[in-house]
């Protein structure tokens, strides 16, 4: 990594912004954040306030010429320190074994099942364990999608990092 990109400063709290010095004054860094302009970045630097941001404003796709030297090394900051973490955090995340495919080996021993051999009591003691598979699957389901809405409301859902410091910075 180049010595311009190790004094990039992540902003605490703030996924997406970053300082980054200037080439031409270090001890007066830019504010960039690489959210704006949907995630074609922004920053306070003169180049981009003059020449990127007024066709950005109106409208123009992200396009590599439409970013400045700041935003262009706070993506690569991004990619090459903290990208690495968010994907490393994302990995450990455990999922419990599918209770689907538990349910779809009971449905088989079920049909594949000799009516002359399977009593009645056998049967429906494996339709309700057929039944229990399918309550747990949606009770799953439906934690993951409130996990997925407002993952603070269950302590068990995995989080995406929301910070530099959430992934380890």
């Amino acid at each position: 990594m180049s010595c311009r990109l190790k004094s990039i400063q992540p902003i605490e709290g703030e996924l997406f912004r970053f300082y980054v010095p200037s080439v031409s004054r270090p001890e007066f860094p830019h504010t960039v954040d690489l959210e704006f302009y949907k995630f074609n970045g922004g920053c306070d630097c003169p180049r981009f306030h003059f020449n990127c941001e007024p066709l950005l404003s109106r409208g123009a796709d992200k396009a590599e010429h439409l970013r400045c030297g700041h935003i262009k090394d706070a993506r690569s900051f991004f990619l090459d320190e903290i990208l690495p973490r968010i994907a490393d955090k994302i990995r450990h995340v455990v999922k419990p074994p599918p209770l689907v495919i538990q349910a779809q080996g009971i449905v088989t021993q079920i049909q594949q099942a000799d009516p002359c051999q399977y009593p009645e009591h056998e049967k429906i003691a494996d339709l309700l364990e057929l039944k229990d598979h399918i309550l747990a699957t949606v009770d799953q389901i439906r934690d993951e999608i409130e996990s997925a809405r407002d993952p603070e409301k269950h302590e068990d859902a995995p989080t995406m990092p929301g910070s530099p410091e959430d992934v380890g910075l």
